[in-house]
């Protein structure tokens, strides 16, 4: 059976809390969490009546979570929630990966940490939204990194599918020079049509502004990276801001004047800068495309 519909999912979900016993547990959440396991069991209500067996033993045995428990983990920088919401109501979900990829999981304990820490911010969101909300919007900042963070993706993954269903509206990985985020784009075939709607591939703040529906001054520090930690060698880097037309120009000229035999490699440099960045600056876009769209779409869009 097909999944119903984000028009449809409260309903269907609030019929099936009609006929779900009273011992199931389901006055405990909301439609819009009843709604994500319809949605994960593909319309089966009895596939979605085991995940909520489990998610509300879960639910038993880990919450709540104390601020003071993962305390540590969030003053690192890597996950946080941003102060207020966007224009449309959507608590933002904020990922530092260059940050993440700091923490050791390799010891006992810090995966599971940085995993409490996760559930942390999204029970804080969930209990922000306000009425007729029910999703938040995630920005991931790439600056620095060479892969995404795999140990963490993984163990989010694990415990977000499971448990907050269909929760993400939105999810925006900053800074992706357009040149790039177009090559994504077309590689995105293959990906679900509800993940790939939900994905967008940003150059600048500006971007991540329009397509979080936030304002620039609700933007925190670590986003904007003004002095950002040192990249390892081959790691993405934040674009530069783009030339204007005429520098473009002049500095094709200059190059070509200087070295006449290079010039036809460096033809249009000026123009994919002025497209969100400097292609040459990714060496390894590939291989972590082929990584963010696959993992960073599974886990923070579970």
């Amino acid at each position: 059976m097909a999944p119903p519909g984000p028009g449809e999912a409260l309903e269907a979900a609030r019929r099936w809390r009609g006929r779900l016993a009273e011992g199931e547990g389901a006055s405990e959440l909301s439609d819009a969490a009843l709604g994500g396991f319809l949605w994960q069991a593909r319309g089966d209500e009895g596939r979605a009546g085991e995940l909520l067996r489990r998610h509300l033993r879960w639910r038993r045995e880990s919450l709540p979570v104390a601020r003071g428990e993962v305390a540590e983990v969030l003053q690192a920088g890597g996950l946080a929630v941003l102060e207020g919401t966007s224009a449309a109501g959507h608590p933002v979900l904020l990922l530092n990966f260059r940050r993440l990829m700091e923490a050791d999981f390799s010891q006992e304990g810090e995966l599971a940490r940085h995993i409490r820490a996760a559930v942390y911010c999204a029970e804080e969101m969930l209990s922000r939204m306000p009425p007729n909300v029910s999703q938040w919007v995630s920005i991931i900042n790439c600056t620095g990194i060479m892969m995404p963070p795999s140990a963490f993706l993984q163990g989010f993954q694990q415990t977000f599918k499971a448990n907050y269903p269909e929760r993400c509206h939105r999810i925006i990985l900053y800074p992706i020079p357009r040149l790039i985020a177009r090559v994504i784009q077309g590689a995105m075939q293959w990906v679900p049509a509800n993940t790939r709607d939900k994905m967008s591939f940003v150059a600048s703040l500006d971007d991540v502004c329009r397509a979080a529906g936030l304002a620039r001054e609700q933007l925190p520090e670590h986003l904007l990276d003004p002095r950002p930690l040192p990249a390892p060698p081959g790691a993405l880097a934040a674009p530069e801001a783009p030339p204007s037309e005429e520098a473009a120009v002049e500095a094709r000229q200059e190059e070509a004047a200087a070295s006449p035999r290079e010039a036809p490699e460096h033809e249009g440099a000026g123009a994919r800068r002025a497209e969100g960045g400097d292609a040459r600056r990714w060496p390894h876009w590939g291989s972590w495309a082929l990584l963010c769209t696959s993992r960073s779409a599974a886990a923070v869009l579970a």
